[in-house]
């Protein structure tokens, strides 16, 4: 009887440590591939092609509203550091730029265009912070990667419109 109950219990350690080699090697693995692709979109152009196979950021439309006029928009520059070297075009036209903080909040109409131009010596990021709720693009969370001495695009502004 002895013998049984001890034939059980190992066999069931035996049983309970296969599972948790079997569980413990998926924890790994599942591990190592989030690390994998967090390291990845640090590489500029790989993040960037990810947005793009993507199609970037658009916002959903909650509810049909009369084409805008005036939307406004905030930008967030990461590093997190003033830098009077990047400054944000609308159409061409340079607007604001970073030097006195790293949130600029500018005026689009529907079909401006958002440039960064980026004159410093490091790459920036310059992140969609807020967004007027009729505005789909820029929508919040989509982002640029501006190389040193370069220029970057945000797709150009798209307003809700009515109709349907």
């Amino acid at each position: 009887m002895h013998r049984d109950k001890s034939a059980t219990r190992d066999s069931y350690h035996t049983f309970a440590a296969r599972i948790d080699n079997y569980v413990l090697s998926i924890a790994v693995g599942c591990a190592s591939m989030l690390l994998l692709v967090q390291a990845a979109l640090q590489v500029p152009a790989i993040h960037r092609a990810v947005d793009e196979w993507r199609s970037g950021f658009v916002a959903v439309p909650t509810q049909t509203k009369a084409p805008i006029q005036h939307a406004v928009v905030e930008l967030a520059l990461a590093p997190d550091q003033v830098s009077p070297n990047v400054s944000v075009l609308v159409n061409g036209q340079k607007v604001s730029d970073f030097s006195k903080s790293v949130l600029v909040t500018i005026s689009l109409q529907t079909s401006d265009y958002v440039t960064i131009q980026n004159d410093s010596n490091h790459v920036v990021y310059v992140t969609v912070n807020q967004s007027d709720p009729s505005l789909l693009v820029p929508a919040p969370g989509q982002r640029v990667i501006v190389g040193p001495n370069s220029l970057a695009n945000f797709p150009a502004a798209q307003s809700q419109t009515t109709g349907a």
